[in-house]
């Protein structure tokens, strides 16, 4: 066959030949042969007629059908197909029960150091700090996901979260924020791994930092990541959120101790368009950000509290925790065009169990930025921790540039000069980062 269909040409009825026999045996009259003629007229007539007068019914029935069918086939905008997209500027994919495709992160760093371990926080080298690969999706009625995991650690999980987010507010305030009621306005849920509601700092993702690595009191008593549950409201649109949580308390371990990390944490971002002008041509040309277009407040408050039998603290205070903790903090950023100030304070009273009491462990970080153009961005710092017997207390000046060579690639090197407590010796460390 080769793929070919075949028609066949046989007929059922008589040949030419075959006919012109019947005709001259039959031997027909004029009459007759009239007769017949003036039938198949007629006949001919009728169907015609039939034929003009059912047309324009059958195909209005077939245009209404088509367009039936066009309907059915149509795609909700409000439900995108699930599918793939991809070409050499984008990559793309939904699959089914998602209102958006996919997003896919990646971060890969790599640190060189030079100085004590006590100023540097890693000995002296090269070191992969970073090898983060994350995926985030929205689903339908509100509830969306992320996981993030780092290649290099040996528990390589940093975040596994499922969280439902409440409608949005059709009304807003001046400052853009939501400020309408309605059941779960503002309101947001999450269950997982993730990182607590405590401090400024430790909410910013790795890639965002202003420095290198997190203040010495962040990591000295901020939680960081906790398996539980975590509940978010808007009271006043952006301008004041409240957090609420409540942890195992010993990181991604499970509960062991019957007892719960407890905490709470307010804050809110405030815009003020406060004079400013606009970037004038010449600037734009050479890459410069508009100075004073917009000023913006941004504050926190938080508090936690546990009773713990293994939890984890950080900055070598004590490997293993077992007794009280109670933690506060403060933090407030205020932000001015192409300059920022910024200024975080935490105090922990932890009181191990077994005689000594309770100890005190504060510290606080004070820090001046500035954009210089879109490329280059310097920052200086001080950095402050008191930690009594649990650490050796230190303070580092800190001087930081940033080189963007574009969103995906940058390099961020530091000087680091101890100003209390710490050999008098300075360190650097130079961060690669490429992120996508």
């Amino acid at each position: 066959m080769n793929g070919s269909v075949r028609l066949s040409t046989t007929s059922t009825y008589p040949s030419h030949n075959e006919d012109q026999r019947r005709l001259k045996r039959r031997g027909p009259s004029t009459a007759t042969t009239a007769l017949a003629i003036a039938l198949d007229l007629a006949l001919a007539a009728v169907v015609l007629l039939i034929g003009l007068t059912v047309h324009p019914a059958l195909a209005d029935a077939a245009d209404a059908e088509a367009a039936s069918d066009e309907a059915q086939a149509a795609p909700d905008t409000e439900r995108p197909t699930p599918g793939f997209y991809a070409t050499p500027e984008r990559f793309e994919i939904t699959p089914p029960g998602h209102i958006e495709p996919l997003h896919f992160i990646g971060l890969f760093a790599v640190d060189a150091g030079l100085g004590p371990d006590s100023v540097t926080n890693f000995d002296g080298g090269y070191d992969i700090t970073d090898a983060r690969l994350a995926m985030g999706g929205k689903l339908e009625q509100g509830f969306g996901y992320f996981v993030q995991a780092n290649l290099i650690q040996s528990t390589p999980l940093l975040d596994l979260v499922l969280d439902w987010t409440g409608p949005h507010s059709s009304h807003a305030d001046g400052g853009g924020n939501d400020s309408g009621a309605g059941f779960g306005a503002g309101l947001r849920i999450a269950a997982g791994y993730f990182r607590t509601p405590f401090s400024a700092e430790l909410l910013i993702g790795a890639p965002n930092l202003d420095f290198i690595n997190r203040s010495q009191i962040v990591r000295a008593l901020a939680p960081g990541r906790q398996v539980g549950i975590q509940i978010d409201q808007k009271l006043a649109g952006n301008a004041a959120v409240l957090h609420v949580g409540a942890f195992n308390g010993n990181g991604l371990n499970t509960n062991d101790d019957e007892r719960l990390l407890y905490m709470m944490r307010l804050d809110g971002k405030i815009p003020c368009a406060c004079g400013g002008r606009e970037t004038t041509a010449t600037e734009r040309a050479n890459g410069l950000i508009t100075p004073n277009i917009k000023t913006e407040w941004q504050y926190g408050l938080n508090v936690a509290y546990s009773e713990d039998d293994d939890a984890k603290l950080g900055l070598g205070l004590r490997d293993r925790f077992e007794g009280k903790r109670l933690l506060s903090g403060a933090d407030l950023r205020w932000t001015r065009g192409n300059v920022f100030i910024s200024a975080e304070a935490i105090y922990g009273r932890v009181a191990p169990s077994g005689p000594g009491g309770g100890r005190d462990v504060y510290g606080y970080q004070g820090t001046l930025g500035w954009t210089i153009t879109k490329m280059f961005q310097a920052l200086l710092r001080y950095d402050a921790l008191w930690a009594g017997s649990l650490a050796s207390d230190r303070d580092l000046a800190i001087a930081s540039l940033v080189m963007a060579f574009s969103k995906y690639v940058s390099v961020q090197s530091e000087l680091r000069v101890p100003a209390r407590g710490a050999p008098p010796t300075p360190g650097g460390i130079v961060n690669l980062t490429f992120q996508f």
